[in-house]
């Protein structure tokens, strides 16, 4: 399935321009695929996927496929893991390619008022901090 999007670039152009900003060359496996698109469509997706088949890539890709499509999503995507060492390996990745993310680990004033005036790419946190921290519960 193919859609149309402006600038007359197709959603798979889109998705190659998206991995290679990440250093990726492999293709994306069909639920992957399924999985971004159902997203684009602004649908809630639970994607129950095998251990190492890549389900952080699905909403990582997410901000540079709307930028490769032109889509102006002037939003972070918010992460919320269980395991703090799963979200240790991913920050590092982004930290290597100068991808703007904030992990609210520990939250504060100054913390917060980083998340209102700058601009990330991703926001992770986990269950824990959520319910311990009444004010993530508006993100």
């Amino acid at each position: 399935m193919r859609f149309c999007f402006p600038f007359f670039l197709q959603l798979d152009d889109a998705i190659e321009i998206a991995l290679a900003h990440l250093g990726l060359d492999q293709p994306l496996r069909p639920r992957q695929r399924e999985t971004i698109v159902h997203l684009l469509a602004g649908k809630d997706v639970f994607a129950q996927l095998p251990t190492g088949y890549g389900k952080s890539l699905c909403f990582q890709l997410l901000p540079f496929v709307w930028d490769a499509l032109n889509i102006n999503q002037n939003c972070g995507i918010l992460i919320v893991m269980p395991l703090i060492s799963i979200i240790i390996d991913q920050i590092s990745k982004l930290r290597g390619l100068k991808i703007p993310f904030i992990w609210l680990k520990d939250v504060n004033e100054e913390l917060l008022e980083d998340l209102e005036n700058e601009s990330f790419r991703f926001i992770y946190t986990t269950p824990e901090a959520i319910l311990s921290n009444p004010c993530l519960g508006t993100l």
